[in-house]
């Protein structure tokens, strides 16, 4: 009966005898030969117990692979000619926060796709513009203070965080200009705090939200202007159990306050299916077509501000060369799809 103890205490013993904590308690990297001078010190070590931070004129980090766990806190910031942070592929904790801001030439997340969990205060990634996606951080699955993702001028979705369910603290998605949907964050089931998504000029639909989230305290939804999909399940749900704890405005038509929301919700709960529709070409510089209609279904037309402009029928040609050009939303029943007019 001994045995199973006497593996098990085996086998602890030889994780504490892997790890090998590092000489240098901080460690700061500025160049490349502050890089060369910790590797030649480090003697193959795997645990920083300190912090490692990340800066100015560092070209990559080849070399700190062995690096398991950081008993600190990360930072990648204001570097000037990073552009690939793969030496940290053997990274799997991090105790305290991170930060990976104002890098202009990082290209990519890649180094971080066997890190787990962020137990500290934040994990920041921001103001990185040459950063499409996360899929690195594919192994995430707890962060255990603030979530920001912003000024990420190349992110269109937030593919990468499906393994991601707890957010222990705030979750913040803002002023991302090409971010298109949230895809990537089904699995997302709790946000302790509030969760803000603001100021994101492309973003049109929140439908990715999983159906079973809950968010503790505040939903933010503001400053979205093509943002007309909103309700979510998770959106429906505390709107209509804690309306005090959402805020919402200046988004696009059927997402601009929290009545029109609602009523949305309220609406699908009669509706068993919901109809597939293809608007195409999009953007367009003259006429449109709409795939998946029933004959003589009633199509209006709204601009950017909320103003009818159109009513036409699904068995019509819909001529938009008589717009200005700009964004539009085309209501078919009570769903909206943003439309691009050259």
């Amino acid at each position: 009966m001994k045995i199973p103890t006497l593996i098990f205490n085996f086998l602890f013993v030889c994780q504490v005898l892997n790890a090998q904590p590092c000489a240098q308690t901080h460690v700061t990297i500025k160049t490349q030969a502050d890089l060369q001078t910790f590797v030649t010190n480090s003697s193959g070590c795997t645990d920083i117990t300190g912090d490692l931070f990340i800066t100015e004129d560092v070209l990559h980090l080849d070399g700190l692979e062995k690096i398991v766990k950081i008993n600190g806190s990360l930072t990648i910031s204001n570097t000037t000619q990073l552009e690939s942070i793969r030496g940290l592929s053997g990274l799997k904790e991090v105790v305290g926060y991170i930060r990976i801001q104002n890098n202009p030439k990082l290209r990519s997340l890649q180094g971080l796709e066997n890190l787990g969990k962020v137990r500290g205060d934040f994990f920041y990634i921001s103001n990185n513009k040459h950063i499409k996606n996360l899929l690195p951080l594919s192994k995430l699955d707890s962060i255990h203070g603030i979530f920001q993702l912003y000024q990420l001028d190349s992110l269109e979705s937030l593919t990468g965080l499906e393994n991601l369910k707890y957010i222990g603290r705030d979750f913040a998605i803002f002023k991302n200009d090409k971010l298109l949907t949230l895809s990537g964050i089904q699995s997302l089931n709790t946000v302790t705090q509030t969760m803000r998504i603001y100021e994101n000029p492309t973003l049109t639909t929140l439908t990715h939200l999983s159906s079973n989230l809950a968010i503790g305290n505040l939903l933010v939804i503001n400053d979205n202007p093509m943002l007309s999909t909103c309700n979510a399940v998770p959106i429906c749900n505390l709107l209509q159990t804690k309306p005090d704890n959402c805020i919402v405005s200046n988004n696009a038509i059927a997402c601009s306050s929290k009545d029109e929301i609602l009523q949305l919700c309220i609406s699908n709960l009669s509706e068993p299916t919901t109809k597939t529709v293809a608007i195409y070409p999009n953007p367009t510089s003259s006429k449109i077509w709409i795939n998946g209609l029933e004959e003589k279904t009633e199509i209006k037309i709204y601009n950017s501000v909320g103003i009818h402009v159109k009513t036409v029928y699904s068995n019509e040609d819909i001529d938009m060369t008589t717009l200005q050009n700009g964004t539009y939303f085309i209501q078919i029943d009570n769903q909206h799809y943003p439309i691009i007019k050259l």
